[in-house]
């Protein structure tokens, strides 16, 4: 299958990604505040399946030094289960190298636990809630390469 990811230019969030975020997050989860100021402050990234878009997620410099934080992953459900989502982190773990991060670090949804762990994620610290949902700070540390 024909796939392609694409980054916005800093601080640019395109429709297609509000699109799916707002479906994901808003309409099948019931998270109210789904965007915030980091948005403009982000790099933002689009999965397309044959020329569709069908994922998406954001990445924006951390407060940490050389980290960059990951964020609102989210799958259209016809992409869910493909390996779509670890490509995508492997392509953001690459962008975040070449800008001179050291880590990657996000916020897991507690379910998804273990899709991060797969990929190579390990977990930091407690579980907290955010809108009612547990979560979990996660961290990977990039490898020479750059690849999640």
């Amino acid at each position: 299958m024909e796939y392609e990811i694409v980054w916005s230019d800093l601080g640019m969030l395109p429709l297609e990604a509000q699109q799916i975020r707002a479906a994901v997050f808003m309409e099948e989860q019931g998270f109210v505040e789904e965007f915030d100021e980091w948005d403009t402050q982000s790099w933002h990234a689009l999965l397309y399946l044959e020329g569709m878009p069908v994922g998406t997620a954001r990445m924006f410099w951390d407060n940490a030094p050389e980290t960059m934080r990951l964020g609102r992953l989210a799958f259209r459900p016809e992409a869910r289960m493909g390996g779509w989502g670890r490509r995508l982190l492997q392509c953001a773990g690459e962008k975040a190298a070449a800008k001179g991060a050291q880590r990657v670090v996000l916020d897991a949804q507690v379910r998804v636990q273990g899709f991060y762990a797969a990929c190579g994620f390990e977990p930091v610290g407690q579980p907290f809630e955010e809108e009612g949902c547990p979560h979990i700070l996660m961290e990977y540390r990039l490898r020479e390469e750059g690849s999640c």
